[in-house]
């Protein structure tokens, strides 16, 4: 750089010398001739000074290519390496992620199967009240008929033969307790005689109007036997539930469930720390395997320098080749600067050369 630099200072510097000269001797063939050759010298002396640039340059390139080259080559097996080590982070973390939709769907059927103990041990739960319930019902039920019967119903007293008899409510207490039948009487008269609940005989009963009942102690076709069918009916239906109700109840067995029930929360419990021990490791593995993917960009050659000296390079090689048709330009002008009166057309041309290549002030004059 400083030798470029003394080249351009001693460029001005003569330019200037000869410039001041020529406006001197203005006319003076040899004195033109002397100044191109002065402004030849300085030019190729700054042209000496690029080629010694563009060496310096050609060589740091060299150096900086086989750098590169030994560079690209350490970069390419350490790359080579990631690329093994990224391949084995993304297949374990495949593998991890597998792991973990395995855990996924196994903590899912853990918590389906609690939820399905759960409503076991509800519905059992639904049955034993409502088998209490319906207990408690028929508890009421039969307490209902016993004090009706101890409050209203006279027990039946007769004990012999029912042939040519029957029962009947003769005393309308809702049961049949009363045995009625034919007698004969010493007269020779036949009678309807019953034997009423409660003791006593009676012969004041018409047989007529009077309906006999399918067995002793039946429900009568009156309001008080109603009553009493209808409070029997409701008895047995209530023990037709309860049965129901047992039965289900007994389908389920609440010991097994609800110790499954414990096994079952442990195993979720240990489904979830599982399906959470996994998906950190999914995350690390792909956390790393992104390091590593950053880390093999980082080793990737650094081609900047290199591209920036060989721009310098071609910069440099543009110059010394502008520079030589410098020289050129300026060397036929100095040869024709010898002649007192150098050909129209070859002045012309070499004043075009000047102009084209920058010197402009280097024409020569034409006469």
């Amino acid at each position: 750089m400083e030798v470029a630099q003394r080249a351009e200072h001693v460029t001005e510097r003569v330019r200037d010398d000869i410039r001041e000269e020529v406006s001197k001797v203005e006319g003076s063939a040899d004195l033109k001739a002397a100044a191109l050759r002065g402004q030849k010298r300085v030019v190729d002396e700054r042209n000496d000074a690029v080629e010694m640039k563009v060496r310096q340059l050609r060589k740091q390139s060299d150096d900086l290519d086989r750098m590169r080259k030994e560079a690209k080559m350490n970069t390419q097996l350490s790359v080579r390496s990631a690329l093994v080590g990224i391949g084995n982070g993304v297949r374990h973390t495949k593998s991890l992620e597998r792991k973990l939709a395995t855990a996924t769907d196994d903590l899912q059927q853990f918590t389906k199967r609690g939820r399905q103990i759960d409503g076991q041990l509800l519905e059992a739960k639904r049955l034993r009240e409502a088998v209490d319930k319906a207990t408690e019902k028929l508890k009421g039920l039969r307490e209902e008929k016993k004090q009706k019967k101890k409050t209203i119903v006279r027990s039946p007293v007769y004990a012999g033969s029912e042939d040519g008899g029957g029962w009947y409510d003769i005393l309308a207490q809702g049961l049949c307790n009363d045995f009625c039948r034919t007698v004969a009487l010493p007269s020779g008269e036949r009678k309807w005689r019953c034997s009423l609940a409660g003791g006593g005989e009676s012969d004041e009963h018409e047989e007529q109007g009077q309906k006999q009942c399918a067995h002793k102690g039946g429900f009568s076709d009156s309001p008080a036997g109603h009553e009493f069918g209808s409070l029997q009916q409701k008895i047995e239906l209530t023990q037709e539930t309860i049965s129901k109700l047992s039965g289900l109840a007994a389908t389920i067995d609440v010991g097994h469930l609800e110790g499954e029930l414990v096994i079952n929360k442990g195993e979720v419990a240990a489904a979830e720390a599982h399906e959470q021990l996994l998906e950190e490791s999914v995350d690390a593995s792909k956390k790393a395997t992104q390091a590593e993917k950053r880390a093999m960009h980082e080793r990737a050659p650094g081609d900047n320098r290199v591209a920036m000296l060989q721009k310098q390079l071609d910069e440099l090689k543009a110059r010394k080749k502008w520079q030589g048709k410098q020289i050129e330009a300026l060397a036929e002008a100095a040869r024709l600067a010898k002649f007192a009166d150098p050909p129209l057309e070859e002045v012309v041309y070499t004043n075009g050369k000047l102009a084209k290549y920058g010197l402009p002030d280097d024409k020569l004059p034409i006469s």
